[in-house]
């Protein structure tokens, strides 16, 4: 589980890195930024699936930036 800073698209090379030590049977979640999906299609670059948080997930901490997570990759039964 991971939560890369927002700023820009520095989301991407935080992902980018986190995926070369996911084990083959590993599965990661990172929160991102709606626009990672919306404007970028994370999807698309990473593969997984998006889903989005609340409106407002983050508020109490003093952000209000739309929010999702994606996960990337499936543990095999």
């Amino acid at each position: 589980v991971m939560n890369p800073p927002f700023a820009g698209k520095h989301w991407r090379k935080h992902l980018s890195h986190a995926l070369q030590f996911l084990a083959p049977s590993g599965v990661l979640v990172c929160i991102l930024p709606a626009t990672a999906y919306y404007d970028h299609d994370v999807t698309r670059e990473f593969g997984g699936e998006w889903h989005d948080l609340p409106v407002a997930s983050f508020a109490e901490i003093g952000t209000n930036v739309p929010t999702g997570y994606i996960i990337i990759g499936r543990a095999r039964a």
